[in-house]
């Protein structure tokens, strides 16, 4: 065997660790959790350490655990890649607004209103608030930034004491 072999296999055998949790067994991220996920939330998402997100986004977006199909359904409003938590929980909005409108693949095209709803209920779990959603449609409609409304409500103090 020459060291170029064995160098190879080492990392490749050190690059895999465990597996992630099957979907639904883990419990949602809350608290302190939640506030860790909010300051790092462009970092890049990986299944296995951010488990607990996912159930998070499940719970407030399916008001259920995640489901074993989860990724299948995730895939249309997934960007390619990994991508970061932030582009999760975007992933999980559409999906949250696509099952509102009763387009479970995401093909009509989302409101700023519909976006901003599905926002709400997965970031906080909640409804609009008068003052919040005005603001933030406000902000929608004069930058077309969605992801910027939806980090702002994940680096919420709301988002971080759930």
């Amino acid at each position: 065997m020459t060291a170029r072999w064995l160098l190879a296999t080492a990392l490749l055998l050190c690059s895999c660790g465990p597996p992630p949790p099957a979907f639904g067994t883990v419990a949602p991220a809350s608290g302190d959790e939640l506030a860790a996920y909010s300051e790092a939330i462009t970092e890049r998402v990986n299944r296995a350490t951010d488990a607990s997100l996912y159930e998070y986004f499940c719970a407030t977006a399916l008001a259920a655990p995640c489901p074993a199909d989860l990724e299948a359904r995730l895939a249309p409003f997934r960007t390619r890649g990994a991508g970061s938590r932030l582009d999760l929980a975007d992933a999980f909005t559409r999906l949250r607004a696509a099952i509102e409108k009763d387009d479970p693949n995401g093909i009509s095209q989302l409101s700023d209103e519909e976006y901003l709803g599905a926002a709400y209920r997965v970031a906080l779990g909640r409804e609009i608030d008068d003052e919040g959603g005005r603001a933030n449609l406000e902000f929608l409609r004069r930058t077309g930034e969605r992801k910027t409304v939806l980090r702002s409500l994940l680096q919420s103090n709301e988002f971080r004491s759930k």
